[in-house]
């Protein structure tokens, strides 16, 4: 299935869209609780992958059939024949009147609603992440009739044995038949920067998709598992794309809303790496007025801040000093 996966990911990835990572988030199937649940869209249908029919059901029944068979990941029901269609996968939803259409998914009901807007990611970021995600429509006659179970669990099996390419393919391809999965989300993130660059797939665009996936993931996300591992990602993603101000932030959003150990280490990682500090200093002892200058990581704030109150030259504010770009100098020492 995954056979032309560097083709494909070129052709549709960066036609799409256009760190390697600290904390490796579990590439994994079910929710952590195991629990399992169907969710149904009226008038709808999954078409293929039948596994067997069960006759004479209400709705109620058919979903408890399916979620007593393991093999069953999803169903079509008949209102009106109340007849249940099992399916061993699902692919797209076809609209289809007096039908409903239910898929098994992993995890609880809790639903934390729309997520928050994160100042550190800007309109172009997002913007991009809303493109990277509708234009996810071309690809639908590629992949329509193959089964989201079925890529995913390839895409998986692609990552463990370090086989990046064809595990984007698959994460990806399961996305552009059901997009609303952070999980898979977040592992396409993963699986991205991780993608060995060539001559048709610069570094900038890897980057460029992995913060867009990691974004999806989180703006998809409804739980705080969910939401927490998406920006555990988005820092991640960030960071590879050497946007360290916002990953710093990114982790910071993530420590607050669920703290983690390894989480916080490798924020505190990053932030003496790549935070606001002093890199370089100079010392001009020979002038007539003798000068010392911190040298920073990043530019000061151009106008509103007094960055005086910040420096003491033997007990007090020193009567000479200067703050510009990102230099911070005394005089007459």
């Amino acid at each position: 299935m995954l056979s032309r996966s560097r083709h494909i990911l070129r052709s549709t990835f960066f036609a799409v869209a256009a760190g390697w990572m600290a904390i490796a988030v579990p590439l994994s199937a079910q929710a952590a609780d195991g629990t399992r649940r169907v969710e149904t869209i009226e008038n709808s249908d999954y078409f293929g992958f039948d596994l067997r029919t069960e006759k004479n059901v209400d709705l109620d029944g058919c979903k408890k059939v399916c979620l007593a068979d393991s093999a069953c990941r999803a169903f079509t029901y008949n209102v009106k024949a109340k007849w249940c269609f099992l399916k061993s996968d699902y692919s797209q939803v076809n609209a289809a009147d007096g039908a409903v259409a239910g898929r098994v998914v992993a995890g609880n009901r809790e639903d934390l609603g729309a997520p928050p807007a994160l100042s550190f990611i800007t309109e172009y970021q997002t913007g991009e992440a809303a493109k990277y995600r509708e234009r996810m429509d071309k690809s639908l006659d590629r992949y329509r009739g193959q089964g989201v179970a079925g890529l995913i669990a390839d895409g998986r099996s692609a990552y463990q044995e370090g086989r990046f390419a064809d595990a984007a393919n698959g994460l990806y391809a399961s996305l552009v038949l059901d997009r609303d999965k952070p999980q898979i989300w977040s592992e396409l993130s993963q699986a991205l920067r991780q993608y060995p660059p060539d001559n048709n797939t610069s570094v900038y665009r890897l980057r460029q998709v992995a913060v867009s996936a990691a974004i999806n993931a989180y703006q998809v996300a409804r739980t705080a598992d969910d939401r927490a591992t998406a920006l555990t990602v988005l820092a991640e993603a960030l960071d590879f794309a050497e946007a360290w101000r916002p990953s710093l932030e990114a982790y910071k959003a993530r420590l607050a809303l669920k703290p983690d150990a390894a989480v916080q280490a490798a924020f505190e990682d990053l932030r003496s790496r790549k935070g606001f500090r002093v890199i370089e200093h100079t010392v001009d002892a020979d002038a007539a007025q003798p000068r010392a200058c911190l040298q920073l990581s990043e530019p000061l704030v151009k106008t509103g801040v007094d960055y005086a109150q910040f420096v003491r030259l033997n007990g007090g504010e020193p009567q000479s000093f200067d703050a510009r770009d990102k230099q911070i100098c005394v005089d007459g020492l």
